[in-house]
C-alpha cells in the first residue's frame, strides 16, 4: 500500500482528525467502518503509535491536519526503512494480539461519542483521550447506574446518558439525552454538571429529574430536594439562569424560547420510575412523545390545535389502548388504532367530538 496513493493520503488525514480531536461524528463512523478492514486496523495501530511518540497527541486543538498527516507519513516511512522486516510469524503473533485490543477499544470509544463530544463543553468533554461510558435504553426500558462518585442515576426508555469512566479534578459532568432522575452525591468542591441538548444544569448535591430530547420538544427540570441552576439555550438564543427551589419545575420551550417556572407535585416527578404516568397541565404534544417512548408505537396528531392542549391524570400501568380509550371518554380526544399482524402499528389522535357538548344525563 503506497503512502502517496490517495485513499491511504485520506486515511491518514481521517486517523489524524480522530486522534486530535477534529473528527466530526461522521468522520468517526467512516473511521469505524474501515476498521472492519484488517489491513486499516494495521494502518490506524503504525499511525497511533508514531502519533503518541512524536508527541502530537498532546498538541493545540487546532493545528494543520494535513500538515500532521504528512509528518506522521515520513516518521512511519522512516522507522519501516530502520527497522527492517522482522519474521513473519513473531510479526504476525504481536499484530494480532495488538490489533485485537485496538480495534474493541477503538469501537467501544467511538461508540461511546468519540474523543471530543463538545467544543465548548466542560473538560471532562475537552480531554481527547479521556474515555467515556454510554448508557443507552430501548423502547420501554429502564435501568439504573452508579456514577464513579457515588452519584445514581435512574434512565427513562429511550434515554441516553454519557459519562467518563473517571470524573476531571474540577467538576463531574455527564451528558444526558432523554430523561433521567439524578440522585447526586454532595461534594462542593466538585459541582455536578448536566447537558442537555437545550440545558446546563449544575448542583452540588440534591435530587432532580431532567427531560431534555433533541426532538424540539419542551424540555424541563423538576426539583425534588437542594438547590440546582439552570441555563437553557436554542434556536432564539440563551435565556437568563435560574435557580430552582424543591418542588418546582423549569420549562424550556427550544422553538420559542419561552421559558418559565411553577410548582409542581413530587409524585409527579417520580412518577415514570414506578410504571406511573402523571400528568400535571403537560401539553398534548409531549404527552403523546411520552408515550411513543414507553410503548414504541408512533402517534399522529391530526390537528396542529391538539398539540397546544393540556392534559391532567393519572395512568398507573394501564395499556395504551386502554390510556386512549380513557381520555377519548373524557372528551380529550379521539383515535384511531392502526393494527398490522394483530398488533398496534400506530395511532392517529384527532379531535374529540365531545368537545362542547353538555355531559349527558341519566
Amino acid at each position: 500500500m503506497s503512502a502517496n496513493d490517495p485513499t491511504t493520503k485520506a486515511f491518514y488525514i481521517l486517523a489524524t482528525r480522530y486522534l486530535g480531536g477534529e473528527a466530526s461524528s461522521t468522520e468517526r463512523e467512516q473511521l469505524v467502518g474501515q476498521l472492519t478492514d484488517p489491513v486499516w486496523q494495521a494502518q490506524f495501530q503504525q499511525i497511533r503509535q508514531a502519533w503518541e511518540q512524536a508527541g502530537d497527541a498532546t498538541a493545540a486543538p487546532s493545528f494543520d491536519v494535513d500538515q500532521a498527516a504528512g509528518r506522521l507519513q515520513a516518521r512511519l516511512a522512516a522507522e519501516k526503512t530502520s527497522a527492517g522486516r522482522a519474521p513473519a510469524t513473531r510479526r504476525r503473533h504481536s499484530f494480532d494480539w495488538r490489533l485485537a485490543m485496538l480495534a474493541a477499544s477503538l469501537v467501544i470509544g467511538i461508540a461511546a461519542l468519540g474523543v471530543k463530544y463538545l467544543s465548548n463543553s466542560p473538560e471532562e468533554y475537552a480531554q481527547p483521550h479521556r474515555h467515556l461510558v454510554q448508557l443507552k435504553n430501548a423502547v420501554g426500558e429502564r435501568s439504573v447506574v452508579t456514577l464513579p462518585d457515588g452519584t445514581k442515576v435512574t434512565l427513562n426508555a429511550m434515554s441516553t446518558l454519557v459519562y467518563p469512566e473517571i470524573f476531571g479534578a474540577d467538576a463531574r459532568t455527564v451528558r444526558l439525552k432523554g430523561e433521567a432522575f439524578f440522585e447526586v452525591i454532595h461534594d462542593a468542591k466538585h459541582p455536578f454538571i448536566v447537558l442537555t441538548p437545550n440545558l446546563q444544569i449544575r448542583v452540588l448535591g440534591t435530587k432532580f429529574s431532567v427531560n431534555s430530547f433533541d426532538d424540539n420538544t419542551a424540555a424541563s427540570v423538576d426539583l425534588i430536594e437542594g438547590q440546582v441552576r439552570v441555563v437553557a439555550h436554542g434556536p432564539q438564543g440563551t435565556a437568563e439562569p435560574q435557580l430552582l427551589a424543591p418542588g418546582h419545575r423549569f420549562t424550556y420551550a427550544p422553538a420559542t424560547g419561552l421559558a418559565q417556572v411553577r410548582s409542581i407535585a413530587p409524585e409527579a416527578v417520580l412518577g415514570w420510575m414506578e410504571d406511573r404516568l402523571i400528568l400535571d397541565s403537560e401539553p398534548l404534544s409531549s404527552v403523546m412523545r411520552r408515550l411513543e417512548r414507553r410503548f414504541g408505537v408512533p402517534i399522529e396528531l391530526h390537528d396542529a390545535a391538539l398539540a397546544e392542549q393540556t392534559l391532567t391524570g393519572r395512568f398507573d400501568g394501564e395499556s395504551l389502548e386502554r390510556i386512549f380509550e380513557l381520555l377519548r371518554l373524557a372528551g380529550m380526544l379521539d383515535y384511531e388504532l392502526v393494527r398490522a399482524n394483530g398488533k398496534i402499528d400506530r395511532v392517529i389522535v384527532s379531535p374529540s367530538r365531545l368537545a362542547g357538548k353538555a355531559p349527558a344525563r341519566n
